[in-house]
């Protein structure tokens, strides 16, 4: 197929994701994606945090229905832009305006829509054959080493950056343009050295770029100085209260009214294999963007959270003296990242599967 006929929905499911944009040209197409927020679907009256829905007296028993709240959730834009009105009404922001905050926020909706949670690219680009893909695909895993000014350029036969600025030919090609020999010169000399920059600070970051593979497809990934597998230290009842639910005061401990899985807060050592996925080649294109960068940093979609349109109702009833009560608390279920819509790591492998199947 056509580059330019590929889709965004040939690879991502709409009803999750946008496209906030797509540009290109017969060599190139860039994809800009948001990832839909799936708080926006928070049941506006359960998912409320500790908020009393009715309370009843009736001789000496007291009856009261309140919620508990989702503790998991994220938060969104909307959200935060909020935050920031209502602070400016009560003057905790001097020189801003209600107009200036909404200012900022038609500004920042015009890259980072509210409506979604993450915003990523997805570049795909042509060349002339499978050698030259494999090529720039090398050239990505080299460059940090050898310097950019020092790969081969994809389907140039061995030629590199350096080599262009020292051909005949292209000399004489750019002083038709109106460059001297100096400036020629001095302008290789310039490249020369921030390619060498690059190399440097590239080692002195211990950062490692290899070849590898991704599902059968040629890959490059970074290598950085992760600490992998690094020891877990068990998560003590009080500790777990303040991070999660909040410190209600009192003696600690977890909060009773809430019964969490035992792997609620495991945690897994990301990125995944301690590397970063940078590029896949596939045919003759090579698929590059900060969306492949998600794809080892992710959390899995078993990961724990709770639920933002299911509850259950949990009663306990306690007598103080000669008063009974009886209170109904409404509780988020147990669920996981997949089955609320947040963004996972197997999401993204299977995008990333449909857009080569794709090509």
């Amino acid at each position: 197929m056509k580059l330019q006929q590929l889709q965004f929905k040939d690879f991502a499911n709409t009803k999750r994701w946008k496209m906030l944009d797509q540009k290109g040209s017969g060599q190139q197409l860039l994809f800009r994606l948001g990832h839909l927020n799936p708080e926006v679907h928070i049941d506006s009256i359960k998912g409320q945090a500790n908020k009393v829905l009715k309370r009843e007296e009736r001789g000496n028993v007291i009856e009261t229905t309140s919620t508990v709240g989702i503790s998991t959730k994220k938060g969104k834009l909307t959200d935060f832009y909020n935050t920031l009105t209502s602070f400016v009404k009560a003057g905790y922001l001097p020189g801003e305006s209600v107009a200036s905050i909404e200012k900022l926020r038609t500004n920042i909706n015009k890259d980072m829509p509210e409506e979604c949670d993450l915003w990523v690219n997805i570049s795909i680009a042509k060349y002339a054959s499978p050698k030259a893909a494999a090529q720039a695909l090398e050239n990505l895993s080299t460059q940090f080493t050898k310097g950019f000014m020092n790969i081969p350029i994809p389907g140039a036969e061995n030629m590199t950056p350096a080599d262009v600025f020292k051909s005949p030919e292209v000399k004489k090609m750019m002083k038709k343009q109106g460059a001297t020999d100096a400036q020629i010169n001095e302008t290789l000399k310039e490249l020369t050295s921030v390619s060498k920059q690059v190399v440097k600070e590239t080692f002195e970051m211990k950062v490692k770029y290899k070849e590898g593979d991704f599902h059968g497809y040629s890959a490059v990934y970074a290598f950085a100085p992760f600490k992998s597998n690094p020891e877990k230290k068990p998560i003590k009842a009080d500790g777990l209260k303040d991070s999660v639910f909040g410190n209600t005061g009192g003696g600690g401990g977890i909060d009773t009214r809430v019964k969490l899985p035992a792997n609620a807060f495991d945690k897994e050592d990301l990125p995944i294999n301690g590397c970063i996925l940078q590029a896949v080649q596939t045919k003759n294109y090579m698929i590059t963007g900060d969306f492949l960068t998600y794809l080892n940093l992710m959390p899995s979609g078993k990961s724990f959270c709770q639920s933002l349109t299911k509850f259950k109702t949990k009663t306990e009833t306690t007598h103080v003296g000669g008063t009974t009560f009886i209170d109904h608390y409404i509780i988020p279920i147990n669920s996981n990242l997949k089955k609320e819509g947040y963004p996972y790591r197997e999401e993204f492998e299977d995008m990333m599967l449909k857009l080569i199947s794709s090509l």
